[in-house]
């Protein structure tokens, strides 16, 4: 607590910080430490990884895990873990048998040469008011998260991330759920913005357009979205029909959502805001607003989530920088309430 871990080296786990039990990071900073195994800022075993009110940047692994590597479950919460580097799966974060969970932090500018430019994990991946940018996974799967299990983002912002693979914003092997997010302005050779294994289920989400990273010569690839299936709750946008959303309150095919870029714009991380006249704003009726479809992911004994997301209804009513819902007659779509 209240420590400052830089410039270690380890030629196995935990470049700043190892534990065989659980690894908990309070008010501290890590950064500069490198490993030659997993794990680049802290590595713990089957007890995990808790991280709060930290700083967990610029740290380097010859293995998984830039910042944070565990075989155990990770908790990132009110943090920064930025410009992390891994030669393996996980830009920042990896873990090899639990869940991650990531609450009110951001992952900016992280590099992995495997799955998850940002976040990777052979579980279950739930990202709750947080923002993933600028993020790349080198010839594989989800520039910004991968998930081999299920995936949550809330209330949540995936922008700017690059796969040379599938998913360039977010991929998931199981069900990816999204709900108040936006997924925008992501590449990948495939799935630009989303792929997702067994189903796809999206509530008040914006998903698309694609980033051109590549220029006007060689133009990215229109399809968002790779899904098996999918499931709309309502009130979404998506820029292309392959994202499988066609409820009667879905927005499809329209390709400019009427998105500023990416900036500071209040909070604790950069959010894409909609601009005048954007076609998310003033979509969701006051009351639509405040259900979710996903009850189960709030389950804090599951999730670890206990002390953090108590009320979910409390959330929804606000927006990713913490903005009530609605600031007019009704909400808009995706992560961010167009304040007065």
């Amino acid at each position: 607590m209240g420590s400052t871990v830089q410039q270690n080296l380890a030629e196995e786990p935990g470049g700043g910080i190892f534990s065989m039990r659980r690894a908990t990071i309070r008010d501290s900073l890590i950064t500069g430490n490198l490993a030659n195994d997993d794990g680049g800022g802290v590595y713990a075993r089957r007890g995990g990884v808790q991280v709060y009110d930290s700083i967990v940047s610029d740290n380097v692994v010859d293995g998984s895990g830039g910042a944070v590597g565990s075989t155990g479950n990770i908790l990132l919460v009110r943090s920064h873990s930025d410009g992390n580097d891994a030669d393996g799966p996980g830009g920042a974060i990896w873990t090899l048998d639990g869940d991650v969970t990531v609450v009110g932090s951001t992952l900016n500018g992280n590099r992995a040469d495997d799955r998850g430019g940002a976040i990777g994990g052979e579980s279950d991946v739930v990202v709750l008011n947080s923002t993933v940018s600028r993020n790349l996974a080198n010839a594989q799967v989800g520039g910004g998260i991968w998930s081999r299990g299920n995936l949550y983002v809330g209330n949540s912002t995936v922008s700017n991330n690059f796969s040379e693979g599938k998913a360039g914003g977010v991929g998931g092997g199981g069900i990816v759920r999204l709900e108040h997010a936006t997924i925008t302005d992501n590449f990948a050779a495939v799935a630009s913005n989303v792929g997702a294994g067994e189903r796809l289920e999206s509530f008040a989400s914006i998903l698309g357009p694609t980033n051109a990273f590549l220029g006007d010569d060689e133009p990215p690839p229109r399809a968002a979205c790779r899904v098996t299936e999918a499931v709309s709750y309502g009130y979404n946008l998506a820029t292309h029909p392959l994202c499988g959303l066609d409820g009667p309150s879905d927005v499809v095919g329209l390709e400019d959502p009427g998105l500023g870029p990416l900036q500071e714009d209040g909070g604790f991380g950069e959010t894409n805001p909609p601009e005048a006249g954007s076609p998310v704003l003033e979509r969701i009726p006051p009351g639509a607003c405040r259900l979710s479809p996903f009850y189960d992911i709030f389950d804090a004994s599951d999730q670890h989530l206990e002390g953090y997301v108590n009320d979910r209804v409390a959330l929804l009513t606000r927006d990713q920088r913490g903005v009530e819902r609605p600031q007019g007659s009704a909400c808009e779509i995706g992560a961010v309430e167009l304040g007065p």
